[in-house]
């Protein structure tokens, strides 16, 4: 996942203590609950034939059926938020190769 950094740079604790922080209403709002609209909006902003799952659903479905799925879908996620868990399933990958041409006789291809 990329090179090994030796020389990493230690946190300077005078300019987190000194420098700007947040406000007591934006630390507030970043721990708050999260909400229908937050989902729906983040759904929105996945393209509509991205990360199809392994059930072959893309994000096009669940924004065409939101009003059939969102009860549902709301719930789910809300229950991660709250208890950091998921149904193990929401986590499953899948790779699938593409070739790029009709005659691929290689992993490259």
């Amino acid at each position: 996942m990329g090179n090994e950094d030796r020389c990493l740079q230690h946190v300077d604790l005078s300019v987190v203590r000194e420098g700007p922080q947040l406000s007591y209403n934006q630390r507030k709002n970043l721990i708050a609950p999260i909400q229908e609209k937050e989902i729906y909006e983040a759904l929105h902003d996945v393209g509509d034939s991205k990360a199809p799952g392994v059930d072959g659903y893309s994000a096009k479905l669940f924004k065409t059926c939101w009003n059939i799925v969102k009860q549902d879908l709301v719930k789910a996620i809300c229950y991660w938020f709250k208890h950091n868990t998921m149904y193990k399933a929401f986590n499953g990958t899948l790779v699938t190769l593409h070739p790029k041409s009709a005659d691929a006789k290689y992993l490259k291809d």
